[in-house]
């Protein structure tokens, strides 16, 4: 995704931290997080700010759980419903 040599990039660059780019423009998004890992304030940074350029956003978060949990899915049932939730929004842009 950022090409082979990726570790020359600053972390000030909006392709390695989205929070640092503009978000005119953007589609709806979907945005989901778990309250037990360390992008949870991120993500609702990200989420404020394409807010803030008019985007639609769907923003969800598993409590106590932790970085990607909907792939966890089989273990928990809130995952389960994360990926139902996403489900539903993906199908909502496609009958659009």
């Amino acid at each position: 995704m950022l090409g082979p040599n990726t570790s020359q990039l600053s972390a000030g660059n909006p392709s390695v931290s989205p929070l640092l780019g503009s978000f005119e423009g953007f589609s709806a998004i979907y945005i989901n997080f778990g309250t037990a890992e360390i992008l949870e304030d991120d993500s609702r940074r990200v989420a404020k700010k394409a807010e803030g350029a008019s985007v639609a956003v769907t923003f969800e978060e598993g409590l106590h759980l932790m970085h990607a949990y909907p792939i966890f899915f089989p273990y928990y049932p809130d995952a389960r419903n994360t990926l139902h939730n996403i489900n539903k929004w993906i199908q909502a842009i496609f009958d659009k």
